[in-house]
């Protein structure tokens, strides 16, 4: 639980929803590895989540762009793209 004193940071909205997707597929797939794995693909395509969707491609990849960032002068700067399974960098 977070107070008004505490921030969860840049990424706890992501991090909720990768842990919520982990749970759910080892719910789905119990203890073997291989049946989470598959059941990971089942629960991206039916997962709704703070960040968005979150459907894989045939290679595992999400399929969600995103910006790639850095910081420069204690600022957060975009530096690039990952669009459709490719990455572009704009330095």
């Amino acid at each position: 639980r977070y107070g008004s004193d505490k921030n969860p940071g840049i990424y706890g909205d992501y991090t909720y929803d990768a842990t919520m997707m982990a749970i759910m597929a080892i719910a789905y797939g119990g203890d073997n590895g291989e049946k989470i794995k598959d059941a990971l693909f089942f629960v991206g395509d039916h997962y709704k989540g703070a960040t968005g969707d979150k459907t894989f491609d045939k290679n595992g990849d999400v399929t969600s762009n995103f910006d790639i960032l850095t910081v420069k002068d204690g600022k957060m700067v975009t530096v690039g793209s990952w669009v459709n399974g490719k990455v572009t960098l704009s330095e």
